[in-house]
């Protein structure tokens, strides 16, 4: 342990803490802690905070938090975290949110955010969401979002957005879609599905 209150109670075996206020307290076994106040409060066994105030409070076990406060309180088993404030606050079990405020705020089990506020409000178990804004707020139980501003607000659960337009496509029930899809003046039906065969 290297730096002011670094390490200073209870720090597991083969923990690492460096930094002012690293591994503070209750630093669990095989943990590393490197930036000011990274894992200071509970950070579980394997865990790894890396950046000012990574993973301060709660870190759990297995958990990745790298950037200034990501994963900043209540990363929980085996989260991912990295960019600023990504999974910033209550990430659970097994989600992943890479970019600036992925994920921020209540991001669910299983989960995957990708990108500048990708998932940051309150993303559901299961869904997937990768790009500028996608699936900011409150995206439903296993929808996926691909693109700028995909499934930006609300989108339905077990839906698909793919989004190049230049602004939000938000599905509101459940099925595929896509914007823009290209059209010509001899395609009477320029998309077809097949319900049976999928």
């Amino acid at each position: 342990a290297i730096g002011n209150s670094a390490g200073q109670s209870t720090q597991g075996q083969y923990a690492v803490a460096i930094g002012s206020g690293a591994g503070q307290t209750t630093q669990g076994q095989y943990a590393v802690a490197i930036g000011n106040s990274a894992g200071q409060s509970t950070q579980g066994q394997y865990a790894v905070a890396i950046g000012s105030n990574a993973g301060v409070f709660s870190q759990g076990i297995y958990c990745t938090a790298i950037g200034y406060q990501a994963g900043y309180t209540g990363q929980t088993t085996g989260a991912i975290a990295i960019g600023y404030q990504a999974g910033y606050s209550n990430q659970a079990t097994y989600a992943v949110a890479i970019g600036w405020q992925a994920g921020y705020t209540g991001q669910q089990a299983g989960t995957v955010a990708i990108g500048y506020q990708a998932g940051a409000c309150g993303q559901a178990t299961y869904s997937v969401a990768i790009g500028w804004n996608a699936g900011q707020t409150l995206q439903g139980n296993k929808a996926i979002a691909i693109g700028y501003l995909a499934g930006q607000s609300q989108q339905a659960a077990s839906s698909i957005a793919l989004n190049a337009s230049a602004s939000a496509l938000n599905p509101t029930t459940t099925g595929f879609f896509v914007n823009p899809l290209r059209t010509t003046a001899s395609t009477a039906s320029p998309l077809v599905y097949d319900t049976t065969a999928k």
